[in-house]
């Protein structure tokens, strides 16, 4: 299997965080070359889920596989005094509702079998209430994820402090003093002619604590089965590339505008990547997702991601408190918010948004890859003529529905365009307002910029349909999402465009299984109200 190694030459800096108490983390291909290391990780898990059947007021419960998949969501039947929880009978029609329908006679033998083994799963889970548990109740299903009513500024410190509990509570069932969970570097499972990944192969070992066996077909098999390729008909970059997760593309981008890109791509395009297109449990259902082993070390690499974007902004300078106050634009308050969780006595713990940026709960990761920074700055600087603005302009009767695998394009009015800034060096952006995505189209659409006047184009990002159709959990509140805004200072220096009107959108449907097993729904997908593009002074 041929990888791209994501390196970025002879001007790489790898940048360490500097007095914390952690060990480095390692991504999972370093971690598993010592198969004690693999060892360990497994007991780890097999004794957690030994836990599962305690008594649900116990402290081996609290400690136990199934309670931390519940406080990241879980099911319930009355959600009336389960507030958090997400109701069974609708992730039922959600998901497998098609089962029982009319076109169920339609359906091949492959998506019958399929239906019938994920409507067996959803329909023998246990209501999984907590009334009789106080600390269940304020922690279960607490995890914040983007809706239009609910803002995202928790997604990112919420799941470090849930990783740096679950890390402690899995090192003891360990029984090692010296284990680390390592996260998921995807591209170490990635074949270059394929454009696809697979998973670590002891993942898929059925013998093993860290096997599931409820994933993209294919997974299991030790199959590369996740398209990591944007296309349908070859128009398409690699989004586990040069493309996707170089450092560029974390640059400059507010610290609200990167939590909204980073939960969609890759965040949410991995859990469907695991999980069918977010229609196989585990990884694909939100209140489900923990259940599975992966979970674990795929949030450990956004984690990654996060600190990757915050080193790059301070330009390799130590990742303090006191620098998150000053530099991520957030209110004072937002530091003081609190989360609670358990510990590895299954004691409940509360905690901090600042404590994500404390020596204590920081993790320190063996590499960042970052790119030497000063050059992506001087790109930037290098900007003299910057584009201006452009008013933006409603497409809120524009629906991209279903459409596969034809590409949608929306084409930028040339009208109205603003100061170009008085050729002060700038930063140009892209925002996308008003998004709702519509059920779950069993696909994803990648987003391009193009160039129409030399055909150029380069990839901004990915929508994908985790928690879509899961309404009833928590924050996962329906299909409206946070507005995402990404600057393009460097995507527009890509394709060569000089002006505004050069530009246009493409969203690209693409299915995110190597081997399509369900048929794409034509009723659901994405609309966009409002598109923005401008421009501003870049700060020196």
């Amino acid at each position: 299997m041929k990888k791209i190694m994501m390196g970025f030459g002879a001007g790489s800096l790898l940048f360490f965080m500097q007095g914390t108490t952690f060990a480095n983390i390692q991504s999972y291909e370093n971690f598993s070359k010592n198969p004690k290391n693999i060892q360990i990780l497994d007991k780890a898990f097999d004794e957690m889920k030994k836990r599962n059947n305690a008594a649900h007021d116990s402290k081996d419960f609290r400690t136990s596989l199934q309670y931390w998949a519940n406080i990241h969501g879980y099911f319930a039947e009355d959600l009336s005094t389960d507030p958090n929880a997400k109701a069974l009978k609708d992730t039922i029609k959600n998901k497998v509702g098609s089962c029982f329908s009319e076109a169920f006679k339609n359906k091949s033998k492959e998506e019958i079998e399929l239906c019938i083994t994920y409507t067996t799963y959803y329909t023998a889970i246990r209501n999984q209430t907590v009334l009789d548990d106080k600390i269940a109740q304020d922690v279960w299903g607490t995890c914040p994820h983007s809706s239009k009513d609910v803002a995202n500024d928790m997604f990112l410190p919420w799941h470090r402090l849930y990783l740096h509990f679950f890390n402690k509570t899995l090192k003891k069932a360990s029984g090692s003093a010296e284990f680390v969970l390592p996260y998921w570097k995807y591209e170490d499972n990635y074949d270059e002619e394929s454009f696809s990944v697979a998973l670590p192969t002891q993942f898929t070992e059925q013998d093993k604590s860290i096997y599931s066996q409820y994933r993209t077909k294919g997974l299991n098999t030790g199959q590369q089965s996740i398209n990591a390729y944007m296309n349908g008909k070859g128009e398409g970059v690699d989004i586990l590339g040069s493309e996707a997760l170089k450092a560029e593309k974390f640059f400059s981008n507010e610290r609200n505008g990167f939590s909204n890109l980073i939960e969609q791509d890759p965040h949410g395009m991995m859990h469907c990547g695991v999980g069918a297109n977010c229609i196989a449990p585990y990884m694909g259902v939100v209140p489900a997702a923990g259940n599975d082993p992966i979970f674990y070390l795929h949030h450990r690499n956004i984690d990654r991601l996060w600190q990757k974007w915050m080193e790059t902004k301070s330009k390799g300078k130590e990742i303090t408190l006191e620098w998150a106050k000053k530099n991520l634009g957030m209110d004072p308050a937002w530091f003081e918010k609190e989360m609670s969780f358990v510990d590895e006595n299954g004691n409940k713990v509360t905690v901090k948004v600042a404590d994500a940026f404390s020596p204590e709960y920081m993790p320190k990761y063996e590499e960042l890859d970052l790119k030497n920074t000063e050059h992506s700055l001087g790109a930037l600087k290098a900007i003299s003529s910057p584009l201006g603005s452009h008013e933006s302009f409603d497409l809120k009767s524009t629906a991209i529905l279903g459409q596969m695998p034809d590409k949608i394009n929306l084409a930028i009015p040339a009208k109205n365009l603003k100061s170009n800034l008085n050729n002060k060096p700038a930063e140009s952006f892209l925002k996308l307002e008003n998004i709702e995505l519509k059920n779950n189209p069993l696909l994803t659409y990648g987003v391009y910029l193009v160039n129409k006047e030399n055909s150029k184009k380069s990839y901004l990002m990915t929508f994908s349909y985790f928690g879509v159709d899961e309404g009833g959990h928590g924050h996962h509140s329906g299909a409206k999402l946070n507005d995402v805004e990404l600057n393009i200072s460097d995507n527009l220096q890509e394709i060569g465009a000089t002006n505004f009107d050069q530009l246009q959108l493409i969203f690209r449907p693409t299915d995110l299984t190597t081997k399509p097993v369900f048929t794409q729904q034509n009723d659901a997908g994405i609309t966009i109200g409002k598109i923005s593009f401008y421009s501003k002074p870049l700060k020196e």
